[in-house]
This record gives structure tokens, sequence and C-alpha cells, in this order.
């Protein structure tokens, strides 16, 4: 091995992430359980919610104890990675797509950015 001081602190061959990626909390994983559709209307239910009503209602499923738990937890630590998983599960994953025309000449998009000035 060269005298080069090391880029990380961990030794060849060993591993940065020995207990693998964090399990879900049970509050999420109980909510993956039920339909599309009932997590929206539990999550649209429950964060319309005055702030006042949320912390005195009692949840009538476990899903809105899950949603209630979530935001209970964001409220209190200001830690998002709950309220993540949740609104992707309620939204799905933000995607990006970039259209191309690989048909327009140079000269096309030349005369488009003179046009732009």
């Amino acid at each position: 091995m060269s005298n080069k001081a090391r880029r990380t602190s961990f030794k060849p061959g060993q591993c940065g992430n020995p207990n693998g990626r964090p399990k879900l909390p049970p509050e999420v994983r109980e909510i993956k359980l039920h339909t599309k559709a009932d997590i929206i209307q539990a999550y649209y239910k429950i964060s319309m919610m005055p702030e006042k009503e949320a912390k005195e209602y009692i949840a009538a499923t476990v899903l809105e104890a899950g949603i209630l738990k979530c935001f209970d937890d964001f409220v209190r630590t200001g830690r998002t990675d709950q309220v993540k998983h949740l609104w992707a599960e309620c939204h799905g994953k933000p995607s990006e797509s970039v259209s191309v025309d690989i048909h327009s000449g140079l000269s096309d998009i030349l005369n488009d950015l003179g046009e732009i000035k």
C-alpha cells in the first residue's frame, strides 16, 4: 500500500454500513399495507385538521394512528424521513424528464437561440 493518506477512515475490505439500510419505522410499514386510496383519504383527513384537533383526535384505524405518529414525530423532531416515506406512498416519488428532439438540425437550434434574445 502506498504512503498516501486514505480518503476514508475505513480499512481495506471493511464495509461502510455493516448493518445495512435502516428498516422503516413500524408505522410506515403498516401504512404500506393499505391501498393507495385508503392512505390518501386518511392522509388528507388528518392533514386538513387544525393542529389542536389533530392533537386530541383518537385514531379510528391503525392507518390513521400511523399517519398521526408520522406527523407527530415530524413536529417534535423536525425530521422528515417518515413524512417523506408517507408522501411517496401517497403521491409517488417525483420524476424528472427531459424532452429532446434529435431531428432538429444545428441551424434550427441556432435560429431558435437567436429568437430568444
